[in-house]
Parts: C-alpha cells; sequence; structure tokens
C-alpha cells in the first residue's frame, strides 16, 4: 500500500524481472503453518511424463493475496501477448516491450509454476 496525491492506492505495480518474480515466489511458498495449501507441478506423472517434477507447495491464502501482482506479472510477457501458451519458449524471456527479462529458466520455472495455481 501507498500514497499518490495524498491519496491512498492499494496495489503497487510489479516490474516484470528477475527479482520480482523469486520475491513473490518465495512469498506464496506453503510453510508448515499453512493451513491450505495447492500443488503446482510444471511436469506432472498424470500428463505423460516419464521423470515427473516434485510438486512445488504454495499457501492458497498467500497466492490469493498476490493474485493481482501475479496477474500484472503475467502481463508483461510477450508470450501472452502473441497468445502463445507455452512460456518455456524464447519468448517467455521477453517482455511485450520485446526487452528480455531473465536469461535464466529457473525464473521462468518460478512464474511458470504460478500459472497451474491461478487463472491468468
Amino acid at each position: 500500500m501507498g500514497f499518490k496525491n495524498k491519496k491512498k492506492i492499494d496495489f503497487v505495480p510489479m516490474d516484470l524481472n528477475e527479482d520480482n518474480v523469486e520475491t513473490l515466489f518465495n512469498r506464496c511458498l506453503a510453510n508448515e503453518q499453512t493451513e491450505t495449501k495447492i500443488l503446482s507441478s510444471l511436469f506432472p506423472a498424470n500428463n505423460g511424463y516419464e521423470n515427473p517434477d516434485k510438486p512445488i507447495t504454495f499457501s492458497n491464502q498467500k497466492i490469493l493475496e498476490n493474485k493481482k501482482n501475479i496477474r500484472y506479472l503475467f502481463g508483461q510477457l510477450e508470450t501472452v501477448h502473441q497468445a502463445i501458451p507455452n512460456i518455456y519458449s524464447t519468448l517467455g524471456t521477453k517482455k511485450y516491450t520485446n526487452i528480455n527479462w531473465t536469461n535464466n529458466t529457473r525464473y521462468l520455472y518460478e512464474i511458470s509454476s504460478f500459472r497451474i495455481c491461478i487463472s491468468v
């Protein structure tokens, strides 16, 4: 929450960059006290992957609290504007402004894991 022109604002948009994706990802992870959890798997066995990944466990409450930021980050991806469902393509590393936001697949996986949890 912040203030602009002396008016209270509840939402401050996050720029799509590695630090913000990692911060949001870590913020939404479940811990031992989390009551309601959401499992996210990028390569689940039930989709036919021979080597499924270990699911990531998110806090449902934290996902809901950060839903606007998650959607805002997705909205900055070039793949969203090109209607390309595969974030892992080379376009996944670009913002809609055609500027690279990452070259590290780790951050692509982190932002992609939110896609399972939330309809974006």
